[in-house]
Formats: structure tokens, sequence, C-alpha cells
């Protein structure tokens, strides 16, 4: 029985572990990342905005926005089209889980829309806050 303890301890860290690397200080985003259920694919800037036209892409700009948020935290962002999740996994920006700075850029959507979001916000929900597609937004009342 004890054998069996340790077991499933040594599983759970292995788990704990090769989810926490998708978190890591550092990790960029490069193109071919995984973000959510989604495989990124770096945005082309135009001007001063990153030209957001897929999911793939509004995937990069929200995985460099949290992983990356020194560099992109201020970053301007515009959908060029509507996009459909089609109800898979999107993880969005929010504070860098190794803190940094949060996301205070630019999200025009030039009327367009996004369509077919999924995010897991049970965690969120617990500590009183609403996961939004862009950041978590603290409720009151």
């Amino acid at each position: 029985m004890l054998f069996v303890n340790k077991l499933k301890v040594l599983i759970l860290m292995t788990c704990l572990v090769l989810v926490g690397q998708g978190f890591a200080a550092g990790e960029k985003c490069a193109d071919g990342s995984v973000w959510g259920e989604f495989t990124t694919e770096a945005a082309t800037k135009v001007g001063d905005y990153y030209e957001i036209d897929t999911p793939s892409k509004l995937a990069w700009f929200a995985c460099v926005t949290t992983r990356e948020s020194g560099t992109y935290g201020k970053a301007k962002m515009k959908l060029t089209q509507d996009i459909n999740l089609e109800g898979k996994l999107f993880i969005p920006i929010s504070e860098s889980p190794k803190g940094g700075t949060k996301f205070s850029g630019t999200i025009d959507g030039q009327n367009h829309a996004i369509r077919g979001l999924f995010i897991k916000a049970a965690e969120a929900f617990a500590a009183g806050q609403w996961e939004a597609l862009f950041a978590p937004v603290e409720i009151e009342g």
C-alpha cells in the first residue's frame, strides 16, 4: 500500500511539472506553440497594430501578451475579420503566472465578432473574478 501511495504522488508530481512547463517563466510564444487547443501563428504588425484574422493569430496574441508581458503588455491589435473559435478551449489574456505587467494595450474589434469562445473559469469564479476573453475582471456586488 505504501508503494501505491508513493507511485500516486510520483505520477501527480510528474503531471504538475508537465503542466507547469506550459507556463514557465521566459517561455516564448513562437509559431507552432500550443495555447489552449490552438497552435499559434504570429500575427503581422501593420503600423502600430497586430492584425488578427484567424484563431491561431488570436491565440498567439493572447500567449505573447501573457507570457511576454514586458514586451507585449501594451501591444495593439485589431480584428480584420470575424473569428470563430469553434468551441475549442481558449486561454484568455491574463497576468503572467510569474508576475509581470498586466495587459494594458489596445484591442480594436472594428465591428467584427469573436464567436465560439470556450474557457475554463471555475477557479476564477471561486476567487470572485469573471474570466473574460482578454483578462480577469473583478465583479462587485
